[in-house]
């Protein structure tokens, strides 16, 4: 029994380094395939690709409405579905064109970004989320920089009505009129 064990391992063996060293070599199967070339899903999959997955608005206004349109690519070979898409607030909204990519094809994701009440520099993102098995998430972030709808130079304004030196003072008030910055005429208030 133990001899029988003995030579089935040995002849187990052999033909396991045979097989490596002549007819079997070149031949491999389909998962050894895709292990070799890197590819650890396989040949045939969907493949999301965003050339430029961000956007910057550059200076906007507290009320404005943006719109960007993202080119979104499926480089894979099967078809790409976007399953989803989730906003990180209530300023965004995005609308892909087609939810259903083909091998090689591309479509837009339309993005809509309206700054309600945040001033400063601001950046938001949307994510898609996709049949793509190396990338279900993908980011598309877009920033601005978000002045106020009015602005007030000074900023602050001390009012000081008993000191006979400083009984004047000036301040300007900024408004927007269709999406430019003028100054309003004239000095917003004046007292002395």
């Amino acid at each position: 029994m133990i001899h029988t064990i003995k030579l089935s391992i040995l002849c187990a063996c052999l033909a396991g380094f045979h097989c490596l060293t002549s007819s079997c070599k070149g031949k491999s199967s389909p998962s050894t395939q895709a292990a070799e070339s890197g590819d650890k899903f396989g040949a045939a999959r969907p493949k999301i690709v965003v050339e430029r997955p961000e956007h910057h608005f550059g200076n906007v206004t507290v009320g404005d409405s943006l719109v960007h349109s993202f080119v979104v690519r499926n480089s894979g070979t099967q078809k790409l579905v976007i399953n989803g898409v989730v906003e990180t607030c209530n300023c965004t909204e995005a609308t892909p064109k087609d939810r259903e990519i083909a091998a090689g094809a591309s479509t837009t994701v339309e993005l809509r970004y309206r700054p309600n009440g945040i001033t400063g520099p601001d950046r938001q993102s949307v994510t898609l989320r996709t049949n793509d098995p190396e990338n279900p998430e993908l980011p598309l972030i877009i920033e601005a920089n978000v002045a106020p709808d009015i602005m007030f130079e000074p900023d602050t304004l001390h009012l000081i009505v008993d000191d006979p030196i400083r009984r004047k003072q000036v301040a300007r008030l900024t408004g927007r009129v269709f999406g430019g910055r003028i100054p309003m005429p004239g000095p917003a208030w004046r007292w002395s």
